[in-house]
């Protein structure tokens, strides 16, 4: 899956993105990170879903809050592993729109 997802996002290898919009690489990191967490790789998805945080951060991007959201789905049912909480802490701390969501329901 995380192989199929990279192929789809253009990422020929680990640690390389071609020249793109920052949005487009938190959104291609953020799906990156989904293929890990449907995998189980608990690790990837989270180092993954980290780095798309720090690009998502810096911008105002609704794209990618939504894979970073649908990433925190993904890893819910590993919420009692400490990097998912690790990463779920960070994640909520780094964009607010994460924790203003969430609030609403």
């Amino acid at each position: 899956m995380a192989s199929r997802l990279r192929r789809r996002c253009r990422v020929p290898a680990e640690g390389y993105f071609p020249v793109r919009n920052s949005g487009g690489k938190a959104v291609d990191l953020a799906l990156l990170a989904i293929g890990y967490a449907l995998q189980g790789e608990l690790d990837q998805a989270c180092a993954r879903g980290r780095e798309a945080v720090d690009l998502a951060g810096s911008l105002d991007s609704a794209r990618a809050i939504t894979y970073i959201r649908r990433l925190l789905g993904e890893l819910a049912p590993h919420d009692h592993e400490d990097q998912v909480r690790g990463f779920r802490t960070y994640a909520q701390a780094a964009l607010p729109a994460l924790q203003q969501r969430a609030s609403r329901r």
